[in-house]
């Protein structure tokens, strides 16, 4: 592969090698280098969370949510995890705080860092940071619940599947990142001693309960939406329907108005002086009759 960056180890004897982008070629190294078939696989274009275990090397792929400046939490990044022996090799091709988190801790470790170690802290900072990013989720999703309790105006769609958005794309690397932690935990490799085993299965469960969050989170927002979609119905048809009552009380009123201003012979009080005064009562009399034969039938 390219030339990393070592974050644990020495250069004699690294660790951990940290590659900040894709290599430019693939080749493996007859002396400590990982497969061909692993390489490919952590230098793949598009990956999914999994586990594979290939000849001479453990590869584990990753997701993690996306913390970098002017991007979406829910355009996950990539981390592709490549074990031979006791050396970890990773790749990513976005900044992964949890990669500078680990290295922190492996430098703090000194001589006693393991590749078992940065494996399963890698895991857990990633999967802290999406329970992080479903806190924020839920918070929202009660912002607009709230606003939807509230006397004013509803949330807005767009906020609503925004939000939808997020969880749909947050579940849809979280399900198979869970089956991959599953399926390490099951393998047991020898790079993992039992304590980075227990880690790494809370991590499992951790996983699982993301999912489940998101699960409900996806639900919730539906409910929303639908509650949205009925106060919307709703308001639309208590409009109509004041719109309606409006226009029957109006309409005996324009059908007399009408008559009156027919330019024909015979029209009553056009002679007359009080004519308006007869037209403004006699139109008053109209509107209370049909407003108490409204109230009779229980239209209004």
């Amino acid at each position: 592969m390219t030339t990393g960056q070592i974050l644990a180890g020495s250069a004699d004897a690294p660790l951990w090698i940290h590659h900040p982008q894709r290599a430019t070629e693939i080749a493996a190294s007859e002396t400590g280098g990982l497969p061909r078939t692993a390489l490919l696989a952590i230098n793949a274009d598009e990956t999914e969370p999994r586990f594979t275990r290939f000849d001479g090397a453990d590869v584990l792929i990753l997701r993690g949510v996306n913390l970098n400046e002017n991007r979406r939490p829910e355009d996950m990044v990539s981390l592709r995890v490549a074990v031979k022996e006791d050396r970890v090799e990773t790749v990513a091709l976005q900044r992964v705080r949890a990669v500078e988190d680990t290295a922190e801790l492996a430098r703090a470790a000194g001589d006693r860092a393991r590749a078992g170690m940065v494996v399963t802290n890698l895991v857990s900072k990633l999967t802290n940071r999406v329970k992080d990013s479903l806190v924020h989720l839920n918070r929202q999703l009660a912002d607009l619940e709230d606003m939807l309790e509230a006397p004013g105006p509803n949330p807005s769609a767009q906020e609503l599947s925004q939000l939808r958005r997020q969880a749909i794309w947050l579940h849809r690397f979280c399900v198979p990142q869970a089956d991959a932690l599953e399926a390490v935990v099951a393998a047991e490799p020898h790079w993992l001693q039992d304590s980075d085993l227990v880690d790494l299965r809370e991590n499992w469960h951790a996983t699982r309960r993301n999912v489940a969050a998101l699960e409900a989170i996806r639900d919730h927002s539906r409910l929303i939406q639908d509650r949205i979609d009925q106060a919307t119905a709703e308001a639309s048809q208590r409009a109509t329907y004041i719109l309606t009552i409006i226009a029957g009380i109006f309409l005996p009123l324009n059908l007399v108005a009408a008559l009156l201003g027919a330019n024909v012979g015979g029209v009553p009080w056009s002679e007359d002086g009080n004519g308006f005064t007869y037209l403004i009562v006699g139109s008053a009399v109209v509107t209370v009759l049909q407003l108490w034969i409204l109230r009779r039938l229980k239209w209004i």
